[in-house]
């Protein structure tokens, strides 16, 4: 069964909906609405069940492989590149 909380914000009250159904990865997002994320979760939770969501979280990425990625993409865009 999901959880729905209430958050507060500086610019107002949202609404968290959080799902957890083993072995699945946690689910959770943010809304505006207590019935948006009500309606959320509920789909969430049919789609676990049809088997729609996929059981695990893991990615097939080793570290290096991130590592050279971010390497190759983000700190080329860093200031001092060229040092």
């Amino acid at each position: 069964m999901a959880s729905i909380r209430k958050r507060k914000y500086t610019n107002g009250i949202r609404w968290e909906a959080r799902v957890r159904r083993p072995p699945n990865p946690t689910l959770s997002k943010t809304f505006s609405l207590k019935a948006d994320a009500e309606a959320w979760a509920s789909d969430i939770e049919r789609k676990i069940e049809r088997g729609d969501v996929s059981p695990t979280n893991k990615s097939n990425q080793t570290v290096a492989e991130i590592i050279e990625r971010y390497l190759a993409e983000v700190t080329p865009l860093k200031r001092g590149r060229d040092v």
